[in-house]
């Protein structure tokens, strides 16, 4: 009473603050950034090493093993995955999550500072953080029918990249396709055979020539100038002009060969929609609104005047996703408060109480955005998803305030509403503050979730919590003086025939199940059998899959394919992608992947596609089978490997990069080659499994030059005179850097005539000597990537998922691999996204059995008794019976989401019994019978119960539709609560206040 009077008397105070807060809630939700997920830590530092051309072997001893071995001893570290392949090594250190990031790249980064002088010299490694932000936000395609691609990059890196930097938020601009300007000098043979030269002796004359030297100053009394020596470069004709010294003087470079403008040799290509073009993609900093950077990028391109021709085209937006699940999330919350209001309505029959709770949805709604923005969260699909499942909620602490004043008002008649206010409060401080508090503190254990489940559902936990707490206050304090404001001239309260005739029927019902304990006790042990078994029956999943509207094909080519061979294929597969009508546009990169990091080589590449909007197509997982289907007929060799972008960051995150992987170990490379392939040729018949990959990544053809050193000896030359020999003869080597207004232009030496094959003579001092004098050659076609896991050998098969559960798919991939049969001292161990679901179900577990102590102390601490919670705990194991009906017919597999809901459902059930056994002890302490007081409870509480029961499954019944983008994460959630909560409040109504009877049979009364 004295709650409801302090709300009275400070009414204005109370009004003021809650406007304020309001509004500062929607300034916050104006500037809260927008994301898709919730921020998730990775945790993992990438390692990339550069190697020249060596063999993986080769790679492995002189590269990978020294990092390897000098991250293996970091602090935190928890496995290092290395993957050494032709010219590369990558190293992929995953750290407990617990530690900064920033602390583990500098560990990293000091480990590899003291493995540098065991590297081969001209080692190049870089290490990052993995986040989100590796990945570009946009990506445009710029076209031009009349300009080349190296003259369309050259606009973008001169005029694009300087006018779009300083954008919020955009951490980098990556530039791909097109081949960059060099000057090339073609040698010819016979002329430096003649004069007794080698291509490096023109290479060095040519970097001599190029030097601008500060050598001091020159004064004067007035005057200060600096005193260069510049003979720095400038065009073809001084290349040309360069005197190459020889033993009789000097020959020019013009007069051993030609010197032209030319293009460096192509290590990457894109093309948009089927056309080559140069790509732009933009990446954000980490806590970055994408939304707003990715608006503010196209808004600049957009008042961009781009030279005649050249036009920009957007194949990939990240944000679209978030704006579509931003909206349907905003709809979802919408249609299910009108759904809620519409229950309210149905059971007062008086429009302006409905007002009333109403009105508290907003207010609610507003003041959560400003708690969750306050402590750094994002507005994401789990934290507005949050919100969608909270509309249903947040208003029961004012149903039960409205419901309770207006039964005062219709009990007590001539009571003053101020007085009705006041005596209903003073009967519900208590249970509504015992039963939010019940629903909250099953939120606590979330924390022990980690990965990627831990990160999405303690947002949305955050959300939810934020939003009962901020309901329960506003229904202590504010809902009162609403009720006062809009009710001052007492409406009058109908009650709805249908609550009036369950009011009629429920009493006798209970006396008779009452009486009937034993039967009672029965059925819930049946429904608990009906349950277990329902529920090892339901197949399983990891996490709820979404239709992100655009999806990456990773393809890779045959070994040894060209560039150009690869690229011709791409195109083939780019029209067959466009030819679906599903597809809207689509852009390709051959030969470097999005990231702009990772190793990537010139028979592999990928083809980003955006879809048509949501509802004018079929499903991804329709388009992405059909589209598998015209890829294997337009370009049968190629392998594929199509995902969804967000879907194969999840995976990261969990350290599952692919839905389905398969660790294979042992000692032998070659025997691990075998025993990998005969795996996954045993998976790829199982229904559901595509895009198969073995783990075995054969390197490209490597022709070996084995030295000769007598024959070297005989000729007067040595083995680095032999490699820069046959260097200079196939792709040539970068003698000097020109510098030019806007950029600096390779100058490139090659020895005409042999293009890129193997010359049958080298061009050495002494003259053209054949290179079967000088060494001898083999080819190998054997080499494979080789991959270790914390040093062990291991090749990862792995797979996709589609139009299979995760749980069906594993077991057949179980049969499979034991009838692969693996040699002795070898293993296989399925990983991925299992791994990372049963890790996660474990942990659900844990957090449900931990929830229910925590339950059991709030209630044990509102009703002083042991006995009381345990009865109301009781009807906990009964509520998944309608989890497991819903998901069934539903057909909507179990994964974290549906546990979610489950957490949820244990504090909905304790709160209505909270409500129901409040009720029951008050009437006892009046001084009437047990059974009685259970019956007069149940009269009481079976309105409140019923309209706040039916409130929440009409705020969650968008989610359970799944209406829209970002509605799919939380719709097994919805189910599963909708389902729990149907049959739930029977057990609520019926089995409590049968078991409390039991529990206190001898009691006549209170004491």
């Amino acid at each position: 009473m004295k709650l409801a009077r302090f709300s009275i008397r400070n009414a204005r105070a109370i009004a003021f603050v809650t406007i304020a807060l309001v509004a500062a809630g929607v300034w916050a939700y104006v500037r809260t950034p927008a994301s898709i997920f919730p921020e998730m830590r990775f945790s993992r530092i990438d390692v990339v090493a550069e190697a020249g051309d060596l063999p993986p072997e080769q790679v492995r001893v002189a590269v990978t093993l020294p990092l390897e071995r000098a991250f293996l001893g970091l602090p935190a570290m928890q496995r290092v995955v290395a993957t050494s392949s032709q010219g590369s090594s990558e190293l992929a250190v995953t750290f407990d999550p617990s530690t900064p990031s920033v602390a583990d790249l500098q560990y990293v980064n000091a480990a590899i500072s003291q493995a540098r002088n065991a590297l081969p010299p001209d080692t190049a490694v870089q290490a990052y953080v993995v986040t989100p932000q590796t990945e570009p936000v946009l990506s445009y395609g710029l076209t031009s029918p009349a300009l080349s691609q190296t003259l369309v990059r050259e606009y973008a890196q001169r005029a694009l990249v300087p006018a779009l930097y300083g954008v919020p938020g955009l951490g980098r601009i990556l530039v791909v396709g097109g081949a960059q300007r060099e000057y090339h000098v073609d040698l010819d043979s016979a002329a430096l055979a003649a004069s007794g030269l080698s291509a490096r002796d023109v290479g060095n004359a040519i970097a001599s020539a190029n030097d601008v030297t500060a050598v001091g100053l020159a004064q004067t009394e007035s005057q200060r100038r600096a005193v260069l020596v510049d003979s720095g470069l400038r065009d073809a004709s001084q290349l040309a002009r360069i005197v190459v010294p020889t033993r009789g003087g000097g020959l020019t470079v013009g007069s051993l060969g030609s010197v032209r403008l030319g293009v460096a040799p192509l290590t990457d290509q894109m093309s948009y929609n089927a056309t080559h073009a140069v790509g732009i993609s933009f990446y954000a900093l980490a806590g970055a609104d994408n939304v707003k950077m990715a608006q503010t990028i196209k808004t600049r391109l957009a008042g961009i005047a781009f030279p005649a021709g050249i036009e920009a085209h957007r194949y990939w937006d990240a944000t679209d996703l978030i704006v579509a699940s931003q909206k349907s999330l905003r709809d979802a919350i919408l249609i299910g408060a009108l759904l809620a209001l519409g229950v309210i309505f149905f059971f007062l029959r008086n429009l302006r109480m409905t007002i009333v709770a109403a009105l508290i949805i907003p207010a609610a709604m507003a003041i959560a955005i400003l708690a969750i923005s306050s402590v750094g969260e994002t507005l994401n699909i789990m934290s507005v998803g949050g919100l969608a499942v909270a509309v249903g909620l947040i208003i029961d602490d004012a149903i039960v305030v409205v419901e309770g004043i207006a039964r005062t008002l219709h009990d007590v008649p001539n009571l003053p509403i101020s007085e009705a206010i006041a005596v209903t409060m003073q009967r519900l401080v208590a249970p509504m503050t015992a039963s939010t508090l019940a629903t909250i503190v099953v939120f606590i254990p979330l924390a022990l979730l980690s990965g990627v489940s831990g990160a999405f559902f303690r947002a949305l936990a955050l959300t939810l919590s934020c939003a009962l707490l901020v309901s329960l206050a506003l229904a202590f304090f504010v809902t009162p003086l609403l009720f006062r404001l809009i009710l001052s001239r007492r409406t009058p309260h109908e009650e709805n025939p249908f609550v009036a005739h369950a009011l009629q029927r429920y009493g006798p019902f209970l006396h008779w199940a009452i009486a009937r304990r034993t039967p009672v006790y029965g059925l819930a042990v049946a429904v608990l059998v009906v349950t277990a078994v329902l529920l090892a029956m339901l197949p399983s999943d990891f996490l709820p899959r979404l239709d992100e509207g655009q999806f990456e094909i990773a393809y890779r080519m045959p070994v040894g394919t060209s560039l150009a061979a690869s690229d011709a294929a791409a195109l083939r597969m780019e029209r067959a992608v466009l030819a679906d009508p599903a597809v809207r546009t689509e852009g390709r990169v051959t030969g470097i992947d999005t990231n702009g990091l990772s190793p990537t080589p010139v028979r592999a590449g990928i083809i980003r596609v955006r879809l048509n909007p949501l509802g004018t197509r079929p499903s991804y997982e329709t388009v992405a089978q059909r589209l598998r289907t015209a890829l294997n007929d337009a370009v049968p060799a190629a392998s594929l490997d199509v995902h969804q972008i967000l879907e194969d960051l999840i995976n990261d995150v969990s350290g599952a990069p692919a839905p389905i992987q398969i660790a294979v170990s042992g000692g032998d490379q070659a025997t691990l080659v075998q025993t990998a392939t005969r795996v996954a040729d045993g998976i790829s018949s199982i229904p559901g499994v595509t895009d198969v990959f073995s783990g075995v990544n054969r390197s490209d053809p490597t022709l070996h030059v084995i030295p000769d050193l007598a024959g070297l000896a005989r000729s007067g030359t040595d083995t680095a005179a032999l490699a820069e020999g046959i260097g200079a003869a196939t792709q040539g080597r970068i003698a000097t850097n020109i510098a030019e207004t806007s950029m600096t232009v390779p100058v490139r030496i090659r020895v005409a005539g042999s293009g890129d094959a193997l010359p049958d003579f080298v061009a050495l001092g002494g003259g053209g000597i054949p290179l079967a004098q000088l060494a001898r050659t083999r080819v190998d076609r054997t080499a494979t990537d080789v991959t270790e896991i914390n040093g062990e050998r291991t090749l990862l098969v792995s797979a996709n998922t589609a139009g299979r559960s995760l749980s069906a798919t594993v077991r057949d991939i179980r049969a499979a691999i034991a009838r692969a049969g693996l040699p002795p001292g070898y293993r296989a161990q399925i990983q991925g996204a299992y791994q990372a679901q049963q890790q996660s179900f474990r942990e659900f577990i844990l957090v449900i059995a931990i929830a229910i102590g925590l339950v059991f102390f709030v209630m044990l601490a509102a009703f002083r008794s042991f006995r009381q919670p345990i009865v109301i705990l009781a009807a906990v194991p009964l509520a998944p019976i309608g989890v497991a009906i819903a998901l069934t017919l539903t057909q909507t597999t179990f994964n974290v989401a549906s546990f979610m809901g489950l957490l949820l459902l244990v504090g909905l059930v304790v709160k209505n019994g909270i409500l129901l056994i409040d009720a029951a002890n008050r009437r006892r302490a009046e001084g009437i019978a047990v059974e009685e007081a259970l019956v007069l409870a149940g009269r009481e509480r079976l309105r409140p119960i019923l309209m706040t029961t039916l409130a929440a499954i009409g705020g969650l019944l968008p989610l359970a539709f799944g209406i829209g983008a970002g509605a799919a994460m939380e719709q097994p959630l919805a189910i599963a609560v909708v389902g729990g909560l149907s049959t739930a409040t029977f057990f609520t109504l019926v089995l409590i206040p049968v078991m409390y009877a039991g529990l206190y049979a001898r009691d006549r009364a209170a004491t």
